[in-house]
């Protein structure tokens, strides 16, 4: 959509996932002597950037759930994937299970209609280990996908520390 944000000034704000030319709007400017220019715009909208799923990493007590976040695109999602890229449910692991949770807020701006780029989103990847387990966790991949059906893949990887160590209680008995 187009907006006016002055007399001399037109922002274009194309819909979330659109790529291409839009269409073009003639801008009419009278100047000061009343002599009238008409200028053209047409706005060209490229594909951003891919998104970034970074390589994550955790360390957490054995007897808690442990989770690392990174952003979403707007538009955007989150899900498992194998070593060649297909689309997982929740793995599981020898050593517990991984779950995935996303977040989003939104944003607006005063007098403009609402924009789905303004939704910011946050993905995040939960481990929960299962009872008596210690050390290194396998890596899991994970797929950020944004409205442009651009994708990036990353690994989690948790560790778990282990349990600690019982401590002997003395007592008033003197045999101990």
């Amino acid at each position: 959509f187009y907006t006016r944000d002055s007399p001399t000034a037109v922002t274009f704000t194309p819909a979330l996932g659109y790529l291409g030319t839009a269409a073009p709007v003639t801008i009419r400017l009278t100047g000061p002597g009343g002599q009238t220019r008409a200028v053209t715009y047409t706005p060209t909208v490229t594909r951003p950037p891919a998104p970034d799923a970074p390589d994550l990493a955790s360390t957490g007590p054995a007897s808690a759930a442990q989770s690392v976040t990174f952003e979403i695109p707007a538009g955007g999602s989150i899900g498992y994937v194998d070593a060649g890229g297909r689309a997982l449910a929740d793995p599981t692991v020898p050593q517990g299970s991984f779950a995935l949770a996303a977040a989003s807020s939104v944003s607006t701006v005063a007098g403009r209609p609402f924009d789905p780029t303004l939704i910011g989103a946050v993905g995040t990847v939960i481990f929960t280990p299962r009872r008596g387990v210690t050390g290194a966790v396998p890596a899991i991949r994970y797929r950020v996908t944004d409205a442009y059906r651009q994708t990036s893949i990353g690994r989690y990887t948790p560790a778990v520390t282990g349990y600690p160590s019982p401590r002997r209680i003395r007592g008033t008995n003197p045999d101990q």
